[in-house]
């Protein structure tokens, strides 16, 4: 009888065990769902901000987001604006390529990052922002015409 009962409490002691573990890791499931869907909301607000001219809050609600949410491309978006507007170009650039590394399926982010790069007369890199963007969407002439007139830049250099 002393044998069952030892049984029993083992059974039941493992089965509490794998409980709380279990637990915990559906926990920290929550709790990362939980962040994101807090970012979310930073994000959208500070969005709302932004269109109601209160670019200060705008700003550091997006800054917010980011703190909780350091993988959204979004984020990195809208802050890479930012920052070309505080004439921070070193920060804009790792943004707008951060954003692009992120999503690069966003032909927005690719343009955008092309379009700095172009800016700053980093011709090499325009052309790679600018092939990625035409590869996925082949029906944009006006990007095939850029691409032209950046191949044309870099012949007349090389010479």
């Amino acid at each position: 009888m002393f044998d069952n009962f030892r049984y029993i409490t083992t059974n039941m002691r493992n089965t509490l065990l794998a409980l709380a573990l279990l637990g915990g890791s559906v926990a920290t499931q929550a709790a990362e769902k939980d962040s994101l869907t807090i970012a979310d909301y930073f994000y959208l607000e500070g969005l709302r901000q932004q269109e109601m001219g209160n670019l200060t809050a705008a700003y550091d609600l997006l800054r917010h987001a980011h703190d909780l949410n350091p993988r959204s491309a979004a984020v990195y978006y809208q802050l890479a604006g930012y920052y070309v507007n505080m004439k921070n170009d070193a920060l804009a650039r790792t943004y707008f390529e951060k954003a692009a590394s992120l999503d690069p399926e966003n032909a927005t982010y690719q343009e955008k990052l092309g379009q700095l790069y172009i800016t700053q007369k980093d011709y090499p890199n325009a052309i790679k922002a600018y092939e990625l963007l035409y590869s996925s969407n082949k029906t944009r002439v006006d990007v095939l015409q850029l691409l032209l007139q950046l191949y044309g830049s870099q012949t007349t250099t090389r010479r």
